[in-house]
């Protein structure tokens, strides 16, 4: 992979954003798994073909940081960020790629066993469970498809515990709003009370949250449908190594405008909306637009497809990047 570096940073800020490694081809960690096959197949087969911008590492600037400290304050008894590899499967059979996870934390159940003359209690502060961390902007659980994904990927993690006949009983986020603002939530419709949230039975987070920390149980899946899970994304890897499906794909809007003023007045998701908006507030009659008023059509985009490469490794050689 060839890095430059657009914007000039210094060896101090680069070395903090640390080395790029290309994957291996018999390996495939976890994140990579739930993601689109294309980006993983283009980085082993083109590495040295690749350019990319040293700054598109900022971005994960702040959750690395996030996980060090997590790292650093875990338990005697956690095993924080232990990297798990296997290759077989419950029965012995091979996946076909070794897999690779490397949870946050895994919590193993601690208890409280007091004794007195009434006899012996037993509290439980908590069971044996799986913890991530994810630092990601508010309302960024509101989305079905991104609390899919990470369930995906915390019950593939106790899969690897599992395997190793160490119970898991529960899995965690935690997450750290990392554009979080009192201010924005005092004057939210939507505000929220509470900071934890049971997802068990489906659902997603929606609202402003009143702190930047939010905790979220999400649905431990039977061990035969991680296992299942698991084999099912290395057969589809292997056998559609150009699929790309998980494009951040964003439909076209179509935005109110009024002349002299850059922001839209409105964004809506369709034209006859957008239309509507104007005839009932006035902006539209007869027949014609009111002085400067248009409706403007923001065509729809591969969110992840464009952005000079800041949310896809592959972009400077994808026939798909938008450029």
């Amino acid at each position: 992979m060839q890095i430059t570096n657009k914007w000039n940073l210094s060896d101090y800020v680069i070395k903090l954003l640390g080395k790029r490694y290309q994957p291996k081809k018999e390996r495939i960690g976890v994140s990579t798994l739930i993601d689109s096959p294309r980006i993983r197949t283009l980085q082993i087969e083109k590495w040295d073909e690749i350019t990319q911008d040293v700054s598109t590492g900022l971005t994960a600037l702040g959750g690395l940081s996030l996980h060090t400290r997590a790292e650093k304050f875990a338990e005697t008894d956690e095993m924080a960020e232990q990297k798990l590899e296997d290759s077989v499967d419950s029965e012995g059979l091979p996946l076909g790629l070794t897999l690779v996870g490397k949870a946050d934390n895994y919590k193993p159940a601690r208890q409280i066993i007091s004794m007195s003359d009434s006899g012996t209690t037993t509290k439980l502060l908590n069971d044996n469970q799986i913890r991530d961390w994810k630092s990601m902007a508010v309302y960024g659980l509101k989305w079905p498809d991104k609390v899919r994904k990470m369930t995906e990927q915390l019950n593939m993690y106790a899969w690897q515990r599992l395997i190793r006949k160490q119970a898991v009983e529960s899995l965690y986020l935690d997450i750290y709003w990392k554009n979080w603002k009192y201010e924005e939530w005092e004057r939210a419709d939507d505000k929220l009370y509470t900071i934890e949230f049971d997802l068990t039975s489906g659902g997603v987070v929606a609202g402003y949250p009143p702190i930047p920390y939010t905790l979220v149980k999400l649905p431990l899946w039977p061990f035969e449908v991680q296992e299942g899970f698991i084999k099912d994304q290395i057969e589809y890897h292997l056998q559609n190594p150009l699929h790309c499906l998980d494009r951040w794909q964003k439909a076209a809007q179509f935005a109110v405008m009024k002349e002299g003023r850059k922001s839209a007045i409105r964004v809506l998701d369709t034209y006859n909306q957008a239309f509507a908006y104007c005839v009932n507030n006035n902006l539209y009659k007869l027949n014609e637009f009111a002085k400067g008023v248009s409706i403007v059509e923001r065509p729809g985009l591969c969110v992840r497809c464009g952005a000079n490469g800041f949310y896809c490794p592959c972009w400077s050689i994808c026939p798909d990047a938008v450029k």
